[in-house]
């Protein structure tokens, strides 16, 4: 079923049915809902519990806006620093700080008296690291640090790592344990609810209307061990998974797959873009990273999937980690979620490659790093790939990666070094046809010509997440840049390529093909 989401209704009282108008449900986690659904009492009844819950924030005592001391820092300490290392602060500053200084460390510090345990908040892009006293901190629930009173105060220093054009400190809060424990037991509740709704969605006829009622009445009285239960229920209605390492295709020289990036949260877009692309009979569909806005939040997660389910269940989705599917996991680059979501639990390298008919496609993780990079293991890694048989005999060779090498329309940002720097000096040796990337929330395309190589560049950014402005860069120039959200339709055989760029509403945007013959090169738009 599609989302309906600009459609109003009003129940009948004597149906027992909540009155719900389904204009105003903006939850992103409830994108799926529709009309039909609020029609069943046991539905609507647990959607308002849900929408209270949703909506409840931590209660701050109290927010420290004002005071930091403000240094950058270098980016060689790599991902631990010890705290030694800090920089001395040279400025004093108000919160939020967002500064255009992306692959760096960003300290802020101050110290903060307390006369009772408590967490602090502590938001910025792309992660934080909290030292207490000298001593980094274990987050909870990816941004919450739990403080111990000192006898004086405590020093708090912040390290932001921002991988992002422009990052910061955004905000910072200090949370009582007993408030900051109802939050998280409230967060906790909804991952088996918001499951237990879309199932209930995808089965309309009533048959987990008994779960529903359960849950809705545990929601009321604040029943968290009942609502731990109802994931052992849930169980046997688990959501496919999605394949990075496929199985071996057999040889084909015709297949069709789709491309995207950046749903990033923007789940009601997503979710018409999926219904366009389940239209289409591929093979397969890539998606290029940042699939979540927050990587630490479980609900953002299971929408994630809940929009992927009409794809997943009849295709491999392959899907490549961004820097926002990292969120929350900057103490150690482990992304916890995107491994269960979308390796199935596998401690499998975050990078990953398959051959596909007469195509090899090569999928790198920049951001298991920082500074951001394809350095040690998953440089000599890549390198044995391109290296490989299959490699050289395939007929075309993608590479894919969440971060684009050149890209215009974010303002600037002119795609990033570490990768541009590997193209060019690969692209005419190895051969590369195609680099498939998202970051930047537009759609963009640029060829360009190294000896007797011509490397495609494919930017597929609008898959959900907010669009870049209007405005866009000054170098470099782009064949194309269009802002509006898209998926990509790539068709192969032998000697061609067809790629169609389509709207979330099926719009054709732009039609591109490429011709290889006896090794020249011939592309263009489709009239």
């Amino acid at each position: 079923m599609s989302t309906a989401a600009c459609q109003s209704i009003s129940e009948k009282k004597d149906t027992g049915t909540p009155e719900i108008d389904l204009s105003t449900i903006q939850e992103p986690g409830l994108f799926f809902v529709d009309s039909s659904d609020l029609k069943r009492p046991a539905f609507a009844k647990l959607l308002v519990a849900t929408r209270q819950l949703l909506s409840t924030q931590p209660a701050y005592a109290r927010k420290i806006t004002e005071g930091w001391q403000y240094a950058p820092g270098d980016p060689a300490n790599g991902l631990r620093a010890d705290w030694s290392q800090r920089p001395k602060p040279d400025t004093i500053l108000e919160l939020p700080h967002r500064i255009p200084q992306p692959n760096w460390p960003l300290w802020y510090e101050q110290k903060i008296a307390l006369s009772e345990p408590m967490y602090l908040y502590a938001n910025g892009d792309d992660g934080v690291q909290c030292y207490l006293n000298g001593i980094l901190s274990e987050p909870v629930m990816g941004s919450y640090f739990f403080v111990e009173p000192a006898e004086d105060s405590v020093l708090v220093s912040l390290r932001v790592l921002n991988n992002a054009m422009s990052g910061g400190l955004r905000r910072v809060a200090l949370i009582k344990s007993e408030d900051f424990e109802v939050f998280r037991n409230q967060r906790q509740a909804m991952l088996p609810v918001l499951q237990l709704l879309y199932h209930a969605h995808r089965e309309p006829e009533g048959g987990l209307d008994h779960l529903m009622q359960q849950a809705e009445i545990a929601l009321k009285n604040e029943d968290w061990p009942a609502l731990e239960k109802l994931k052992g229920e849930l169980k046997a209605l688990q959501l496919p998974h999605l394949s990075p390492m496929p199985d071996q295709a057999a040889p084909k020289t015709v297949f069709s797959f789709t491309a995207w990036g950046d749903s990033q949260g923007g789940w009601p877009v997503f979710d018409r873009i999926v219904q366009q692309m389940v239209n289409h009979p591929d093979d397969f569909s890539i998606g290029l990273g940042d699939l979540v806005a927050e990587g630490v939040d479980e609900d953002q997660w299971i929408a994630f999937t809940q929009c992927l389910q009409p794809l997943l269940a009849d295709r491999p989705v392959f899907a490549v980690a961004g820097n926002h599917d990292y969120d929350g996991y900057y103490n150690d680059l482990n992304p916890r979620l995107y491994r269960q979501y979308v390796l199935n639990e596998s401690e499998h390298p975050t990078y990953f490659s398959w051959t596909y008919g007469n195509a090899f496609f090569l999928a790198l993780d920049p951001n298991e790093t920082f500074p951001i990079g394809i350095t040690g293991g998953q440089r000599a890694w890549m390198e044995a790939q391109m290296d490989r048989p299959e490699w050289a005999d395939a007929d075309w060779r993608f590479v894919l990666l969440h971060q684009p090498p050149y890209s215009q329309g974010w303002p600037d940002y002119h795609g990033d070094d570490f990768i541009r720097e590997i193209v060019d000096s690969l692209a005419e040796s190895k051969q590369i046809d195609f680099v498939l990337s998202g970051h930047s929330h537009d759609y963009e395309r640029l060829s360009k010509t190294y000896g007797t190589q011509q490397t495609h560049f494919f930017i597929l950014g609008g898959a959900g997440g907010g669009l870049e402005p209007a405005a866009s860069s000054t170098f470099p120039k782009m064949d194309t840049i269009i802002k509006q959200h898209h998926y990509a339709r790539f068709e192969l055989d032998g000697t061609n390529v067809r790629v169609s760029v389509f709207g979330a509403d099926g719009q054709l945007l732009e039609g591109w093909i490429h011709e290889k013959i006896n090794e020249t090169s011939r592309d263009g738009l489709e009239q």
